[in-house]
């Protein structure tokens, strides 16, 4: 892990869908203000990211586009990962980061238990909030450090 600049970070992160050409739009960013750090692997977060994105993707494949935003919260930023698909049944809600759970048919159930991991071992989370409007948001939140 490694002290490094979210905006930049999500910048870099996001080009890599448009080149790989998934979707139409394949992902809405909104880039936080430049200034903000966080300590973690970046390769690492892009893995987690990805999990929790493609998630999103296959909740709406006809759109709209998963949205990536973050949010300062005292000492901590808040990235959000929000998609307009159908939610998570409130039933299954507490079995989401659950290691081999899984309600696709071709899903391993492994992406959210290892997004979750990697959010945690650079003092972060990784928590589910259902949205008033329809849809998931998935929260990391990991604290502000000096860049």
């Amino acid at each position: 892990a490694r002290p490094m600049e979210l905006s930049s970070f999500l910048a870099e992160y996001s080009s890599r869908y448009t080149a790989a050409g998934q979707g139409t739009p394949p992902l809405s960013i909104e880039l936080p203000p430049s200034g903000l750090w966080i300590r973690i692997d970046p390769a690492r977060l892009s893995q987690a990211l990805d999990n929790v994105v493609r998630n999103a993707m296959e909740a709406c494949p006809s759109g709209p586009a998963p949205r990536i935003s973050a949010q300062v919260r005292g000492r901590r930023i808040e990235m959000s990962v929000d998609d307009s698909g159908p939610g998570v049944p409130p039933e299954l809600e507490p079995r989401l980061f659950e290691p081999f759970f899984t309600t696709k048919e071709k899903g391993s159930g492994i992406g959210l238990a290892l997004a979750r991991k990697i959010a945690e071992s650079s003092g972060g989370s990784l928590s589910y909030r259902r949205r008033s409007e329809g849809g998931s948001s998935f929260v990391f939140s990991f604290p502000l450090v000096p860049g």
